[in-house]
C-alpha cells in the first residue's frame, strides 16, 4: 500500500507543474515526494503530525495584545481564565443557568483534540463549527429576522465554515479560498444559493446559515 501511494505521489509531483503551473511549486508539494519514506520512518502520519501543536499556538496567541513581554501576557490571561472558572464553581451564583453558560464559554474556548472543532447540535443533526469564528454585530433587519426564528438565540457568533454530515460548508467569509468556490450551494428545491455566513448562538447550541 506505502509503495503504491509513493508510485502516485511521485507521478503527481512530476507532473504537477504541468498540470497546475509553476505556482504549485512549494514546500507541501515537496514534502509529498517524501511522505512515503515518512510512513516507513515514523508511521502513520498522524503520529507525527505537528497540526495540533499549530493549532495550541493559535489558541495561546490569542491571549497576547502586544509585540512585549509574550511569555508574561499568557501567563497572566491563564491564571485569569482558570481562577473565574474556579470562582463560577466554588460560588455558584443565584441564576444558575448564566453560570453554567459562562463556564460553558470558558470550557469550549479550550483546543479539543481534533482541531479546535466544537460538537454542536443543531436543530436536526449535529455538526460541527470550525474555526475561525467572532462576535459580530447583526444589522437590524437580519436580527430581526434571526430573532423570528430563535427568540431565544441570545447573543451571535459568525463561523466561516462548517462540518456537517462528513462535508465541510465554507461562506464567502471564509479567507482561504482557492481555485474554486466552495460558498455555492445546491439546495433541496434545486435552486442555487450561496452561503453569506453562519451564525452561531452559544445559548440555543443552533447555527443558522444566511443565503442569497
Amino acid at each position: 500500500m506505502i509503495n503504491r501511494a509513493e508510485i502516485v505521489l511521485k507521478e503527481f509531483y512530476h507532473e504537477a507543474i504541468d498540470l497546475y503551473g509553476e505556482s504549485i511549486c512549494g514546500l507541501n508539494l515537496h514534502n509529498l515526494y517524501h511522505l512515503a519514506d515518512q510512513v516507513r520512518n515514523w508511521g502513520p502520519l498522524w503520529t507525527h503530525s505537528c497540526f495540533n501543536f499549530e493549532d495550541m499556538n493559535g489558541w495561546l496567541k490569542t491571549f497576547c495584545h502586544g509585540t512585549g513581554t509574550v511569555c508574561n501576557q499568557i501567563v497572566r490571561a491563564m491564571s485569569t481564565w482558570q481562577a473565574n472558572v474556579r470562582e463560577c464553581l466554588q460560588h455558584p451564583s443565584d441564576d444558575q443557568s448564566a453560570s453554567n453558560a459562562f463556564i460553558k464559554n470558558m470550557m469550549t474556548s479550550l483546543p479539543s483534540s481534533k482541531l479546535q472543532t466544537r460538537l454542536l447540535q443543531s436543530r436536526t443533526k449535529s455538526c460541527s463549527i470550525l474555526p475561525p469564528w467572532k462576535p459580530i454585530i447583526l444589522s437590524s433587519r437580519l436580527c430581526n429576522e434571526v430573532k423570528e426564528i430563535d427568540p431565544n438565540c441570545g447573543e451571535l457568533e459568525e463561523v466561516s465554515r462548517i462540518l456537517k454530515n462528513g462535508e465541510v460548508f465554507y461562506s464567502v467569509t471564509y479567507e482561504r479560498h482557492t481555485k474554486r468556490a466552495p460558498f455555492v450551494v445546491l439546495l433541496h428545491s434545486s435552486s442555487v444559493a450561496v452561503i453569506e455566513k453562519f451564525l452561531y448562538s452559544r445559548y440555543t447550541g443552533r447555527v443558522y446559515a444566511i443565503v442569497h
